[in-house]
């Protein structure tokens, strides 16, 4: 590729302008380095992220959350239903109450108010589970949703470190052929020129 004379070879027309092209490609290089290393922090992260929002999908199973959720709400219901049941038996013993009201009357009395009282509970219980899964049915979407979110940042991150990267490759190449023998681009014959400028994006 070069046409080196002994002695000083002669400089070719336009490499004054590469040479300026070349300086300003030199004090691009750094930057384009720390450019590259400041994208490739937030990229790392995104891809620690990425992997944790996978894991935390793997162990929400989202049918088992349906699941909870259908026979949390099966539950729930009958168990107001007990309650309204009971609730009539004790009202109505309460309203037949006498102080001289047989001992059965009275024991069932309170037996329908320990009935009440343990349907109340499993009520209160089925809603406490309803509630529970209906959270975590929101955590999965909000983690899905999340995932998505961030699996668009990367891919523009990703882009960005891949363009960066070319940057500071077109630059290093640059500098590379800045130093191609004793007189650098001088020495370089012009089609040569042409070729790897056009491939560098210099032209």
């Amino acid at each position: 590729m070069s046409n080196i004379a002994h002695g000083n070879p002669q400089k070719r027309p336009g490499y004054a302008i590469d040479i300026e092209a070349s300086c300003r490609k030199r004090g691009k290089s750094a930057p384009a380095e720390d450019c590259l290393n400041e994208a490739k922090t937030p990229l790392d992260e995104i891809e620690s992220r990425v992997v944790a929002l996978q894991r935390q999908i793997a162990n929400l199973n989202s049918g088992t959350l349906l699941q909870s959720i259908k026979e949390a709400t099966a539950r729930l219901a009958t168990s107001w239903a007990l309650v309204t049941k009971h609730q009539r038996y004790v009202d109505g013993y309460q309203e037949l109450a006498l102080p001289d009201a047989p001992t059965y009357h009275v024991q069932a009395l309170k037996t329908a108010q320990s009935d009440l009282e343990k349907a109340s509970q499993d009520a209160q219980a089925a809603d406490g589970v309803l509630a529970s899964a209906q959270k975590e049915q929101r955590d999965f979407k909000r983690v899905e949703e999340n995932l998505v979110m961030l699996g668009a940042e990367r891919a523009t991150l990703d882009q960005s470190v891949r363009d960066l990267t070319l940057d500071k490759e077109r630059c290093d190449v640059y500098l590379g052929m800045v130093e191609y023998g004793p007189d650098g681009l001088a020495t370089l014959l012009e089609k040569d020129v042409g070729a790897w400028k056009g491939m560098l994006d210099l032209v």
